[in-house]
């Protein structure tokens, strides 16, 4: 029976300028060297934190650029700006910001076909934004599924479709809202979506709403333990692994022992968002990372 492997890596947060997470990406390169996947998916929030901070999109992709394996990347809410009504350090989503991501990824949107599997990158910052590229998104997203009816499809997003249940009404940043959740699903309604992979809660959990398979795929690096989510899962980087097969698809949490613990919760505690972070003691952390790598 054919096999296909797809390694999805989330939340990388890398920064030239604030390093402290190189540690743990390099530990992923070689990961994804020795593993040879058919695919990685890098699930969103390549730069660290700013969306609005130049250097650090072009250090992230030239980073995503050292993956020796084919790739593909959706944005997330440090990417492109988050969305309404309560956006991350008041960023939203604007074309400005996707069109700044665009240049340095080319796509938003993706779909590669592994055996009988379709798999679909979206942007899922665009929902319910009113922006252009929300519906642009939806007709094209509708003709990939008309195309592939009959068979299975996984949808990969960088926020969790719901904490719970698909007809909660709580709205947060750290899910995709109610109204855009209503969007997605009336416009998958027809298809064979059984999978949906997303990262942004540094956590891993998994559950089964409504017939949908969901896995939250931890942070590659930094945790945050004054980042609380609302519900259960387990904060500590790694990645996860997918094999797909005709008859199903499974998955595994990869923490392997050599990725180091970078814990940022003092950081935070004391300068709140990274980007205030002094450059000095990322950089610090990371020195320290080097030598004394937790496991």
């Amino acid at each position: 029976m054919t096999e296909h492997r797809v390694l999805h890596l989330s939340d990388l947060h890398l920064s030239g300028i604030r390093p402290h997470n190189l540690p743990n990406w390099e530990v992923c390169l070689a990961a994804i060297e020795r593993v040879a996947p058919d695919l990685v998916v890098i699930g969103g929030d390549m730069v660290l934190d700013d969306p609005d901070i130049a250097e650090d999109h072009a250090f992230a992709r030239a980073q995503v650029g050292r993956i020796r394996a084919p790739w593909r990347a959706i944005p997330g809410n440090h990417d492109v700006g988050d969305t309404q009504p309560k956006p991350y350090k008041d960023q939203p989503i604007t074309d400005a910001r996707r069109a700044r991501y665009l240049g340095h990824y080319g796509e938003d949107r993706w779909c590669v076909d592994l055996g009988r599997w379709r798999l679909i990158g979206l942007n899922d910052l665009l929902f319910a934004s009113e922006l252009d590229g929300e519906r642009e998104q939806l007709a094209w997203l509708e003709q990939r599924l008309a195309e592939w009816r009959g068979q299975p499809v996984a949808l990969f997003m960088h926020k969790p479709l719901c904490l719970d249940a698909l007809d909660e009404d709580v709205v947060t940043q750290s899910v995709i809202t109610p109204a855009g959740r209503r969007r997605l699903l009336a416009a998958i309604a027809d298809s064979d979506v059984r999978l949906i992979g997303s990262g942004h809660t540094h956590r891993y959990r998994s559950l089964l709403c409504g017939g949908l398979a969901m896995v939250w795929s931890p942070t590659i690096g930094h945790v945050n333990h004054n980042f609380q989510m609302p519900r259960g899962g387990i904060q500590r980087a790694g990645w996860i692994a997918y094999t797909f097969r005709e008859d199903g698809v499974e998955w595994q949490l990869v923490q392997p022992p050599e990725l180091p613990v970078v814990d940022i919760t003092e950081l935070s505690a004391r300068y709140g968002a990274m980007r205030f972070v002094p450059p000095e003691l990322s950089s610090a952390l990371m020195a320290q990372l080097r030598i004394e790598p937790i496991t």
